[in-house]
């Protein structure tokens, strides 16, 4: 068969339109990536750190390709910042402005006690009268307190006390002679009961704050006391009472039981004192009554009490 010239120009132009449109096609056409071929092992990224604040993240290859240069991954991203842990604190204990104070001694206390009177009478018969007494002894006493303490620091109490003391007395009166020891009645036993009651300032110098010394206290008191003498010639020289001022200083230490209370030991001084003085046209009187009690004791407190830091 003879292919005319013309017939073979139109069968290569449309091969050639053929392959054209074939490849416009194909490029058309999405291209899918080829498979990737899964690395069963990937590079492991440690934190390193160079600075408290700053990390720096290091790739270290685990495998390398034959050309012998590192595997990375594509993009590597860094671990999480860790994050700061809070801790949540229990609440600091509150100190109160003021707290109720009360307190219990129960003292140990030995007393030396002198009275001295005088009397004269001016005019026609011109009379002098003198008497002593002197008191020793020993006994028990139990207080009780109560108040308010600001701070931790000052506290300002009420007081009433009981004690009793047993000893001896020795009585000399001008006007009044015993059956022996030239007017004097010496040994006589005796029994003395004292009640008193007034104010009283503490000072805890050192609770600013929790140490050996926390809760070392000063204390001064003033009031009034009443003195009931028991023996056998009480009565007749008029001793059978009597009435005084009372100054009383104190220092000890209390031991913290728990937050309100506390328990411990305390020494004190007392001094009871009485003065009286009268001067008119035709009598003169004078009187002077002293009583030095030296005491030892317990003492029960109930204050707040800082916690230890």
């Amino acid at each position: 068969m003879t292919i005319r010239p013309h017939s073979a120009i139109a069968l290569c132009c449309f091969a050639l339109a053929c392959a054209t449109a074939a490849l416009a096609q194909d490029q058309s056409a999405p291209q899918e990536n080829p498979p990737q071929q899964q690395n069963p092992q990937q590079p492991i990224y440690y934190a390193v750190p160079a600075q408290p604040a700053n990390v720096q993240y290091v790739a270290i290859p685990v495998q390398q390709n034959p050309q012998g240069q590192p595997v990375y991954a594509a993009n590597p991203q860094p671990f999480p910042q860790p994050q700061p842990t809070i801790v949540a604190l229990p609440p600091k204990p509150r100190q109160p402005r003021a707290c109720f104070l009360m307190g219990i001694g129960v003292n140990f206390y030995a007393s030396v006690m002198n009275f001295n009177e005088s009397e004269s009478h001016h005019g026609y018969s011109n009379k002098e009268e003198e008497s002593e007494h002197r008191f020793s002894g020993k006994g028990a006493n139990v207080d009780w307190a109560m108040g308010v303490l600001i701070k931790d620091i000052v506290g300002i109490r009420g007081f009433f006390g009981l004690g009793k003391q047993s000893g001896h007395s020795n009585y000399w009166s001008s006007e009044i002679q015993c059956p022996k020891g030239n007017g004097r009645c010496n040994g006589i036993k005796s029994e003395d009961t004292d009640f008193n009651f007034g104010a009283s300032t503490i000072v805890f110098p050192f609770n600013q704050s929790v140490g050996p010394m926390y809760n070392a206290y000063l204390e001064g008191a003033f009031g009034f006391s009443i003195h009931f003498f028991d023996d056998e010639r009480a009565d007749e020289y008029d001793r059978d009472v009597s009435g005084t001022m009372f100054l009383k200083f104190e220092m000890g230490k209390l031991y913290a039981l728990n937050e309100w209370f506390n328990v411990g030991i305390g020494v004190a001084y007392t001094l009871d004192f009485a003065s009286d003085h009268t001067d008119t046209s035709y009598r003169e009187f004078t009187s002077d009554e002293t009583k030095h009690s030296f005491w030892i004791g317990l003492r029960f407190v109930r204050k707040w009490n800082k916690h230890k830091e």
